[in-house]
């Protein structure tokens, strides 16, 4: 077993680096790592006041207080849309723009209570499902680390290193990961019935989700989806 630290859009180089040309197999498990997540001085979570900093790589420079204090107005808002879904993403945008006018904000605390602020009356009582700054701080994530753009660089560099027959299973933990997965696995399935050359069989049609027993036992388990397909050389 070799460990390699790296980023996975990353993957055909650090395989080149090893003298290693294809791979019977790869599984991408895109969770983030819990033990990350509870690192205050990471600025993951609002949950303990710490600095904004979310990169995944310390030796990154851009980081969640950067893009905070500097990103426009608009540029904020399309982040927290795309990246959050979050309905209210102009409003705490706009919100933001102001008030890093007269403070600059570079605490998980000054983040989240900002987005509280914007919340519409009946919304601010504390009954919420889940935190109202959770979709904001996973787009900032995402956003700080191009999580999508590497997982898109991955899947594809990942394809193209398996051998014949080979695997390639993924486990994504939201919709955004899961539309990527779906997508890139559908368009290869179809190149490859175009090309006759290559291609990708599809093996899970569906998503295989977690049993309710699983869930119980780890909840975090239970946003999780696998899909499976396999790499056919020299499709009929």
């Amino acid at each position: 077993v070799k460990l390699v630290k790296g980023n996975f859009k990353n993957l055909k180089a650090i395989l080149s680096g090893l003298k290693i040309e294809t791979v019977s197999g790869i599984i991408f498990d895109l969770g983030v790592s819990f033990h990350q997540l509870k690192e205050k001085k990471r600025g993951f979570s609002f949950k303990e006041d710490s600095h904004l900093d979310m990169r995944m790589d310390l030796t990154q420079k851009f980081n969640a207080d950067i893009l905070i204090n500097s990103y426009s107005e608009k540029d904020l808002a399309e982040i927290f849309e795309k990246y959050g879904e979050e309905r209210f993403s102009k409003r705490i945008a706009r919100l933001i723009v102001t008030e890093r006018k007269k403070k600059a904000i570079t605490t998980t605390k000054q983040l989240a209570d900002l987005i509280i602020k914007t919340l519409p009356r009946t919304k601010k009582r504390h009954t919420w499902r889940i935190h109202p700054a959770t979709r904001v701080f996973q787009a900032i994530r995402i956003e700080v680390n191009q999580e999508l753009k590497a997982l898109e660089k991955g899947l594809n560099q990942a394809i193209r290193v398996l051998e014949d027959k080979g695997r390639i299973c993924v486990i994504s933990y939201h919709s955004l990961e899961d539309r990527i997965v779906k997508n890139i696995f559908k368009e290869a399935e179809r190149e490859g019935k175009e090309q006759k050359n290559y291609g990708l069989k599809i093996i899970t049609k569906k998503p295989i989700r977690p049993s309710s027993e699983e869930v119980r036992d780890n909840p975090k388990a239970r946003s999780a989806k696998l899909r499976v397909a396999e790499k056919i050389i020299s499709v009929s």
